[in-house]
């Protein structure tokens, strides 16, 4: 089994959880102020109706965000198959990656696999629908068909030039170490109902999550074993000085 003991808990659920924690509160004291408006106002019945509307709204905000949830959902049906890789490899997950340039001044990359002859960073998407997987476009298509039947479009920003950024990132931060290993972007869409269609070929792999295990397995990055030793102590680095997230270590099923 691949080595986990640098995946840290999934802060996606937390995260999705948070609006619950935070309106429902928020709904109940307003309620709370409605029916006493109402008992000390009633020839006014304007405050409690606006109160007791807000207590309603932010009732109706007060569960999981579902965009987090699903991010959540996705990266941990990734972990669970990268947990029955080789113990040649090593996963980190929630990696924060450096970055000067960034607001946060770091880059989370879903998840770093460091293996036996490269460095893989995987970009997990959850998306289901039709997608039109297009290198050269901002914004990738995705068509969908609604509860009632309907179709309709969305759009989902390029994972490809996405992860090319951490990709580039994660090269920086190990040449301070002198590593300079075989560095592989992935996107790895998790969710069964997720139909890929290719508009021209692709310089990074595009795949459902059943081919992600052997893809990485199969890989030949034909790095040097001293070189991936020093990415391993550099990666294990970052994951011990990030700050964006809880780093207490989550423990996975196999």
């Amino acid at each position: 089994m691949a080595q986990t003991e640098y995946v840290v808990a999934n802060k996606l659920h937390k995260q999705a959880n948070a609006a619950t924690a935070i309106n429902r509160p928020i709904a109940i004291v307003l309620f709370v102020l409605a029916v006493l408006a109402f008992l000390l106002i009633k020839e006014n019945l304007l405050p409690p109706i606006i109160l007791g509307g807000a207590a309603i709204f932010f009732l109706l905000r007060s569960g999981p965000d579902d965009v987090l949830v699903a991010g959540a959902v996705g990266e941990d049906q990734a972990m669970q198959i990268l947990t029955d890789l080789p113990d040649s490899f090593i996963l980190f997950n929630q990696l924060d990656i450096p970055n000067a340039k960034s607001s946060t001044g770091v880059n989370e990359a879903d998840i770093v696999v460091c293996g036996p002859t490269a460095i893989f960073v995987i970009e997990v998407k959850n998306n289901n629908g039709t997608i039109v997987c297009d290198e050269t476009s901002p914004q990738w298509k995705v068509a969908k068909v609604g509860r009632k039947g309907g179709e309709y479009e969305k759009e989902m920003r390029n994972p490809i030039a996405q992860t090319k950024q951490l990709v580039w990132l994660l090269g920086e931060q190990l040449k301070k170490v002198n590593a300079k290993p075989w560095i592989q972007g992935v996107v790895v869409f998790t969710n069964p109902a997720v139909v890929l269609e290719f508009n021209g070929r692709t310089s990074m792999p595009v795949l459902r999550s059943s081919e992600l295990k052997d893809f990485l397995i199969s890989f030949q990055g034909n790095s040097r074993p001293e070189v991936l030793a020093r990415a391993k102590e550099q990666l294990i680095t970052i994951r011990k000085s990030g700050t964006a997230h809880d780093a207490s270590p989550r423990t996975l099923k196999r």
